[in-house]
């Protein structure tokens, strides 16, 4: 359950947020250890911080679908919008990607996490199964 001092903005008016609604601001790591390219599932976003570590080289992580995140979130409605964490603890550069469902809107440069820093990923939900993602 999502802590109650957590607000979700809900087709742009801030309310408490309910279980079921998305990643929380209760942060605490989730951690993504994959050796080579991983997959950002909608789960790993409940902490609102995902802590990358594994690759020896740069990779490409791809966010779940945008049907997974809808399974995993089902109180989140069209034009709903959080926000979730991603530190790249890594020696080299890591690509965001999406998977179907999915419209990374940030310059594809924006999409690139360098060594050993970390980026806001901004989710909004633009219909069924369908979200446009900032990675700022």
């Amino acid at each position: 359950m999502l802590p109650n001092r957590y607000l979700i903005s809900d087709r742009g008016i801030p309310r408490v947020a309910m279980s079921g609604d998305g990643p929380s601001l209760n942060l605490k790591d989730t951690a993504l250890t994959t050796a080579g390219a991983g997959t950002l599932l909608a789960a790993l976003f409940s902490s609102g911080f995902i802590l990358r570590t594994g690759p020896g080289a740069a990779v490409a992580d791809t966010l779940d679908t945008g049907v997974n995140f809808d399974a995993a979130y089902p109180l989140l409605t069209i034009g709903d919008s959080f926000d979730a964490y991603y530190s790249n603890n890594v020696a080299f550069a890591i690509t965001i990607t999406a998977a179907a469902g999915m419209t990374l809107v940030t310059a594809a440069a924006n999409n690139i996490v360098a060594a050993n820093t970390g980026r806001l990923l901004h989710f909004e939900k633009t219909g069924v199964g369908t979200y446009d993602v900032y990675v700022i």
